[in-house]
């Protein structure tokens, strides 16, 4: 299965192509950041699938999707930050097979699919993404996951409370999620 992925957040579409490579689906996964190159990707080769952000730098997942239905790409689903109405406003009459939040779990996207993630899958993709992280980021997330507050941490690991705070922006930035909440949540589906 040809699946392509239109995110922003290079680390986001890194876990979840890690994901959909180990899944049942034994995706052939493409990975994109924009939506200029989404489309290009689209017209490119065939796609069976396309899992895309609504927010793109260049645009919206409109387009994509848009190109993605005229190409006949077999299922789209989308995957953001914004509510499921905010979505729904800006698809209009459009039909995705999946609207889905990002703080989802990566099994979710991958039924969305149409697949199942194979045993260990979802800690291999948490894998993938706590190795992009700095020992310093890896120590923060640590705390973050004991719900250690970030005074608390920098207590613990004898640092000031702004490194932690950027320690944490920086995390949050290359999971792809909102907040310390999110991020404590996918390190515990992945394990």
């Amino acid at each position: 299965m040809r699946v392509l992925v239109v995110d922003d957040h290079p680390l986001f579409r890194l876990g979840l192509a890690a994901a959909l490579r180990a899944s049942d689906i034994g995706a052939d996964v493409t990975e994109v950041g924009t939506a200029r190159d989404a489309i290009h990707a689209i017209g490119a080769e065939r796609q069976d699938a396309v899992v895309v952000d609504m927010l793109l730098p260049d645009g919206s997942g409109i387009d994509v999707i848009d190109a993605a239905r005229e190409a006949a790409v077999g299922r789209v689903v989308v995957v953001s930050s914004l509510s499921e109405a905010a979505v729904s406003s800006r698809l209009g009459r459009r039909v995705v097979d999946a609207v889905l939040a990002k703080e989802a779990s990566i099994d979710a996207v991958v039924r969305a699919l149409g697949g199942r993630l194979a045993d260990g899958a979802g800690e291999a993709a948490v894998d993938a993404l706590i190795k992009t992280l700095t020992a310093r980021e890896r120590d923060v997330l640590a705390g973050l996951t004991r719900g250690l507050t970030n005074g608390e941490i920098a207590l613990e690991l004898g640092i000031a409370p702004d490194t932690v705070k950027d320690r944490v922006a920086s995390v949050l930035a290359k999971f792809g999620v909102r907040n310390r909440t999110e991020a404590a949540a996918l390190v515990a589906r992945g394990t």
